[in-house]
């Protein structure tokens, strides 16, 4: 084989090796994305399932958080005395944002409610508890009420509670509230597979470096993936005492 044809080979096999690494991750970003970062979505495909359609600049700061007042968040024990209050979920409801209808979130993943992740292996069986056809949600024929849809965060917030605590270990009930909310947030936004690559993170925590702590946030692909949620729950980290 001549010197030209071995550099086409080689540059071939580069290019395919750069496309299978590529496709690895894309894989991996969306099965390891559990409620799912805040999707984008088409216009024409909000018009169509009633949703409103927002400028994603601000699409956290705009949602409608008079819904929550009248619901109950006094969530019941989990076995090792973790719970949640109004403050945490109002700050999870702002940044998944509230939608009736099925969408398709920026990672193609079919969702609903308060990030509510309709491809995960239990969703069939929550939506059907909820007195619901799941075929006819998961379509986006059948809308889900304010209520059903806050039922399935609440379990949620309960399951980041837990896998937060997992993810810190036994010193999780010790830390400062602002600090359990944060870390609650991210486990609801990316799920424990993702939240425990962030080594330095946890490690800045358990020293008690808040500030440190907030510049490993920063220090991700996460910070810029989520728009002003990232911003957002970085500020209060850095502003723990």
């Amino acid at each position: 084989m001549g010197i030209e044809n071995k550099l086409r080979v080689g540059l071939l096999y580069s290019a395919i090796a750069g496309a299978g690494f590529l496709l690895k991750n894309q894989i991996e970003d969306k099965f390891y994305s559990s409620a799912n970062a805040v999707s984008y979505e088409n216009p024409e495909i909000l018009e169509e399932n009633k949703i409103l359609y927002e400028n994603p600049e601000v699409i956290f700061d705009s949602v409608d958080n008079s819904r929550l007042e009248n619901l109950d968040y006094s969530f019941k024990e989990t076995g090792d005395s973790l719970s949640s209050d109004k403050t945490l979920a109002e700050m999870i409801s702002r940044h998944e944002g509230l939608r009736n209808f099925a969408y398709d979130d920026s990672l193609g993943i079919r969702t609903i409610g308060v990030g509510f992740n309709l491809e995960r292996r239990d969703a069939k069986e929550k939506i059907s508890e909820l007195g619901l056809n799941f075929s006819d949600v998961y379509s986006g024929k059948l809308e889900i009420s304010d209520s059903q849809a806050y039922s399935l965060m609440e379990e949620d917030i309960k399951n980041s509670t837990l896998d937060a605590k997992k993810y810190i270990g036994d010193k999780f009930e010790n830390l400062p509230l602002d600090v359990q909310h944060v870390l609650i947030d991210m486990s609801y936004n990316i799920g424990y597979p993702r939240l425990s690559k962030f080594e330095n993170l946890r490690k800045e925590i358990l020293e008690g470096d808040f500030n440190g702590a907030s510049e490993e946030m920063i220090d991700s692909k996460w910070y810029g993936q989520v728009g002003n949620r990232s911003k957002e729950l970085v500020e209060i980290m850095r502003n723990v005492e």
